[in-house]
């Protein structure tokens, strides 16, 4: 009876450890710089943007640096501020001397669409607003990466276990429960973001951002550089390169679990 709730509580853990584990893959492959590149520069519309395609790509990969390695924010800015002075020089100007003037505002609207430095500054830099919620995502994905490896060591260890105390045929039914199991979750998200992608961003961003500093405007440079779309793609290269990957881990559990069973036959 002990050996057989050992046996049942192992696998359990085990499989959620490992469908975890799965998904922390896609979490990785969307964080990386290609991906950020990639999404960005085909459905984000950096071409006709506020600075020259490759600009923009270079601020969001600092932005990614920033955001989840963690970077200082200094490499951030610098690469902002190249930006403003080469492709607005009358701009990179203003923000030096941290005030508009007055025989400026007129030349400056008809370059930049406005005078006002704090519109100057959310369109074209990041404020304070932005950067506070930037460098609250970093722990949080520390954190995120950090349990992806512990939870994977921990799922790895599980297999083991299984496999000598209860053999290679309970191994291929944890591999495939865990893909199933991610798999029909993965689904049910998929379904979530079709029918409404709206309120499943603002669900995770409510959750995870309990302090409400994740509303920019439209015309911030922080949303030009990652809009809706942005993030939608992203999340259909998340799901499909967990999917994948599930989808592998199961088949390998089958072919264990087979391979197991026809050695008793």
């Amino acid at each position: 009876m002990v050996n057989h709730l050992v046996r049942i509580l192992i696998s359990i853990a085990t499989t959620l450890a490992l469908a975890y584990s799965i998904f922390g893959v896609g979490f990785l492959v969307c964080t990386s710089p290609s991906a950020t590149n990639m999404i960005g520069s085909t459905f984000s519309g950096w071409e006709h943007s506020v600075f020259p395609e490759e600009d923009m790509a270079a601020i969001a990969e600092s932005v990614r640096s920033f955001a989840i390695d963690g970077t200082d924010s200094e490499q951030l800015y610098n690469q902002v501020t190249t930006a403003i002075e080469e492709n607005y020089p009358a701009l990179a100007d203003v923000f030096n001397q941290g005030y508009v003037d007055t025989s400026e505002s007129e030349a400056l609207s008809a370059i930049t669409g406005s005078d006002s430095l704090a519109d100057l500054e959310e369109e074209y830099s990041f404020p304070q607003s932005a950067l506070s919620h930037l460098a609250d995502c970093t722990p949080l994905f520390t954190t995120v990466t950090i349990s992806i490896g512990v939870v994977c060591g921990a799922a790895i260890i599980g297999l083991i276990v299984i496999g000598i105390f209860w053999g290679r045929r309970d191994v291929g039914k944890v591999m495939i429960g865990a893909s199933s199991l991610l798999i029909v979750l993965l689904f049910a998200l998929g379904i979530w973001a079709i029918v409404d992608f709206n309120s499943l961003f603002t669900f995770m961003h409510l959750a995870l951002f309990p302090q409400g500093n994740w509303t920019f405007p439209a015309d911030s440079l922080l949303i030009r550089l990652f809009p809706e779309a942005f993030w939608l793609m992203m999340a259909v290269l998340w799901l499909a390169i967990s999917i994948a990957t599930a989808l592998i881990v199961g088949l390998a559990g089958r072919i264990i679990g087979f391979g197991a069973r026809r050695r008793r036959k």
